[in-house]
């Protein structure tokens, strides 16, 4: 697992918007936000994609974030592994 796969993954839901949707109506379920990520090949933990969209995306506002990230906005929830 690896904050790098977690950024790649973010990267292509950026380009992808059945995967852009599917991370929305995930928003905020770790597990499943995982399991997502598993299921188009990439491996890593609730934390290490909190962490990569720390840093992809930073401190931006909600309406910021949307913007910047086509619409990914809403999955910027804090998202945990202790429901794993």
């Amino acid at each position: 697992m690896s904050l790098e796969n977690a950024q790649a993954f973010l990267t292509q839901a950026e380009d992808d918007v059945v995967l852009r949707e599917k991370l929305e109506d995930a928003a905020g379920d770790g597990p499943a936000l995982v399991a997502l990520g598993a299921e188009y090949g990439f491996a890593f933990t609730a934390d290490e994609l909190n962490d990569a969209m720390d840093n992809l995306y930073g401190d931006l506002s909600d309406d910021e974030l949307e913007n910047a990230a086509g619409g990914l906005g809403g999955i910027r929830q804090d998202v945990s592994d202790d429901d794993l």
